[in-house]
């Protein structure tokens, strides 16, 4: 009997420890699996101004910014950027309620109250959601969503299917269309 009773000890106890393994693999796994949705790294307020050649090229401030190492995410809350040419004139500034961008890809996907000004084109684009693919150097707007272009001059174009393509300087709508352009005069200058 004394024996029946240490091999029932040791069978209970060997069932306590598989169970309790088993519970710290779960606890492993499922830390693996949160830790790709828990930030490496967050800043609150910030401001990022990125350098070459001794000028200031760009700055980029948020509310909030998150990185996630595993994904390649940087995301931010109430982000705006500012571009600069040689002579530290503003080429482009913009703002948006937030953005993920990805470090690998160098793409982004911006979203709510998107503004972009261009100094060099002297226009503006007033969107809801814009993806921009770095590879392509296309700027995309959502189908369904509207996209304002809207120059210094007056001129203006709203529409849905909105794609820029950076390279070739060409601007698209694929859905519905309205707007209104304004020249310039024969006898002015450009």
């Amino acid at each position: 009997m004394k024996g029946d009773r240490s091999l029932a000890l040791l069978f209970l106890f060997v069932i306590f420890f598989l169970a309790d393994c088993h519970l710290n693999y779960r606890e492993a796994m499922l830390s693996k699996e949160l830790s790709e949705n828990i930030p490496n790294v967050v800043l609150v307020r910030f401001r990022h101004t990125v350098v070459k050649n001794n000028s200031i090229v760009a700055i980029v401030e948020a509310e909030r910014g998150e990185e996630y190492l595993k994904k390649g995410e940087i995301k931010l809350e109430k982000v705006r950027y500012t571009e600069f040419d040689e002579e530290g004139k503003i080429v482009d500034e913009g703002s948006a309620d937030s953005a993920i961008y990805n470090t690998k890809t160098k793409d982004a996907e911006i979203v709510g109250n998107i503004k972009i000004r261009s100094e060099i084109e002297k226009g503006e684009i007033d969107a809801s959601r814009l993806h921009w693919s770095n590879d392509k150097r296309l700027l995309v707007g959502d189908p369904n969503e509207k996209v304002v272009l809207k120059r210094d001059d007056g001129s203006f174009v709203t529409g849905r299917g909105f794609s820029s393509d950076l390279r070739l300087k060409e601007i698209k709508f694929s859905g519905e269309v309205l707007g209104r352009y304004i020249g310039k005069e024969k006898n002015e200058k450009e």
